[in-house]
């Protein structure tokens, strides 16, 4: 199964667009997947049939799963022994300041919709500290400005455990990885891009930071690729990779140009040694992998029907309102006589016992 085949037609699924580009024959449906369908010009020079990808389904879908997230998750705690009943509360109150302190149910949201999306839920957990450097304004000079005196502080924002939901087009894992087996995945690797300033201030203590220089990444690579030519670039950029192994206790960070930031064990205590990822199907597409289906691969034949039949539901609708007519004439038929539907047109014939209507096709 080709899952980046997959994820990129989902991709494009998920947000509205036109069946083909301008000016070729195509057709409604896709003939490749083996989707039977009618061949068709599409906008060409009077061109009225509809073209136009409605994502209704996956809006409804992705809407029904943002609010069963947003009504959960709840936790009902319960003391093991009659020494923890005092301290149940505390941790009740804890686990509900914790969801809201790190955002976590936004993570879980994210992480939700893109399981829906790919088939594959991917997330990791690790600790975060995020520091800023402020100033605030002791005294200040009415007649000059720029004598007014400021205190510089350092003010932390978050300071503990955090929860990321990743995207799946930008990590890897260990192909040996089996679902609902924690220990079968010994690897993984990701990659994310920092700011040139983000990154100078996470990590310019490293020994090799010297040789790290900002550079321009092309921006959306990781999903559908654009046109050659139409790329995005994004300037001052550094895209870091990092690589766990359980096996060799290897954390490992290196930047997209091969400069290597870290190359130590994994930094747990022996007993706690473990990945910081966390992975599951969202749908089990078989028992030796952890790629799983997800709801557009599910439904994408219905979709594709859909998608066909209301497109021809407008057309007839456009037909009913600007029908064809024949009426009659002296000149003679041109060509074999065959007639492509097109609303609002008349066509002379040579007997046509004055107007005759044609009759809007059926559905199919």
């Amino acid at each position: 199964v080709d899952m980046e085949l997959i994820w990129r037609s989902a991709d494009k699924a998920y947000i509205p667009h036109q069946l083909k580009t301008a000016g070729k024959r195509v057709f409604a449906s896709d003939d490749e997947l083996g989707w039977r369908s009618i061949q068709t010009i599409l906008r060409t020079t009077g061109d009225w049939q509809e073209d136009s990808v409605p994502p209704d389904p996956y809006i409804k879908i992705q809407t029904a799963l943002s609010i069963l997230v947003d009504r959960n998750p709840k936790a009902v705690f319960k003391a093991a022994a009659k020494k923890y009943e005092q301290s149940t509360i505390l941790h009740s109150e804890l686990y509900k300041r914790n969801w809201e302190v790190a955002q976590s149910k936004e993570q879980l949201k994210i992480l939700v919709l893109n399981g829906a999306k790919y088939g594959i839920i991917t997330g990791m957990t690790a600790p975060l500290k995020i520091q800023r450097k402020v100033r605030n304004l002791i005294s200040f000079d009415p007649k000059n400005a720029s004598k007014s005196q400021y205190e510089t502080s350092m003010i932390t924002l978050y300071d503990d455990v955090y929860r990321w939901a990743l995207n799946p087009w930008t990590c890897w894992f260990d192909d040996m990885a089996k679902p609902g087996d924690i220990y079968s995945l010994n690897d993984w690797m990701r990659y994310k891009d920092y700011s040139w300033e983000r990154f100078r201030e996470m990590f310019q203590g490293y020994e090799n930071f010297k040789f790290i220089k900002p550079t321009s990444q092309v921006s959306s690579s990781d999903t559908d690729e654009p046109e050659q030519g139409k790329k995005l670039t994004r300037k001052n950029l550094i895209r870091l990779w990092f690589y766990e192994n359980l096996e060799q206790d290897r954390f490992y960070l290196q930047t997209n140009d091969g400069v290597v930031l870290v190359n130590e064990p994994i930094p747990h205590l022996p007993k706690n040694k473990r990945l910081s990822c966390w992975v599951a199907p969202w749908t089990l597409r078989h028992s030796d992998t952890i790629f799983g289906i997800g709801v557009y691969e599910a439904m994408r034949n219905d979709y594709k029907l859909k998608t066909k039949v209301r497109n021809m539901t407008i057309d007839q609708l456009v037909l009913s309102i600007y029908k064809e007519w024949f009426y009659e004439g002296t000149s003679t038929l041109q060509g074999t006589g065959e007639m492509t539907t097109r609303p609002g047109v008349g066509r002379q014939v040579t007997n046509a016992k004055n107007i005759v209507w044609n009759d809007v096709p059926g559905p199919g």
